[in-house]
């Protein structure tokens, strides 16, 4: 793995690796333990997870996930992750983006069903809009859940809250897009994103 990670930043074009147990795909192709990462490459994995390692910051990937991978970002579009990292690298899901305040904030991002699931493991983790709109701030040990709307409610949609404690809620420019719930006191879904071959 070092060695991976070596040759892949001895490219100036390289922004990282990525790294399984076994097979996964890289823009659609099927690769074994490492692959060279690039801005704007796509990484998949069916049955075995693994971990993306770039120069800003690590995101493990589970099964059945698929991202795309930039130097500043990483977009899931399937799938769960978890990531390290401080503002300077962020994750997309669907109409969301997710960053954290500090350097050793770390979050699960799942995203099934129409769903975005955001869970903090430490620091603290913003939720934004497309246009940089604060829609939740997740603080650790809490997780939020936001689903995609169609837009059949209109402009009345809010959260929905499971207690009066919600800090989240909807700005005028994210009305009718995002539904935030089940924000604070819940379980974390997950403690961490683990390839079993490497227990």
């Amino acid at each position: 793995v070092a060695l991976a990670m070596m040759n892949s930043l001895a490219d100036p074009a390289a922004i990282g690796v990525a790294t399984s147990a076994g097979h996964f795909k890289v823009d659609n192709n099927q690769v074994l333990r490492n692959a060279t990462l690039f801005e704007g490459t796509q990484v998949e994995s069916d049955a075995g997870a693994g971990e993306l390692r770039l120069k800003g910051a690590n995101v493990a990937f589970d099964t059945n996930t698929k991202t795309t991978v930039y130097k500043d970002r990483v977009v899931l579009d399937r799938g769960r992750i978890q990531w390290t990292g401080g503002p300077a690298f962020r994750a997309e899901a669907g109409p969301v983006r997710i960053s954290g305040d500090s350097g050793s904030a770390k979050a699960i991002v799942q995203r099934k069903a129409g769903t975005v699931q955001v869970a903090s493991l430490s620091g603290s983790v913003r939720v934004l809009s497309t246009t940089g709109a604060l829609i939740s701030t997740v603080a650790a040990g809490t997780a939020v859940e936001l689903s995609q709307d169609a837009g059949a409610q209109g402009g009345n949609n809010q959260p929905n809250n499971n207690n009066g404690n919600n800090s989240t809620g909807l700005t005028n420019g994210t009305k009718a897009v995002i539904v935030a719930s089940a924000v604070t006191a819940v379980v974390v879904p997950i403690a961490v994103v683990v390839n079993k071959d490497d227990k």
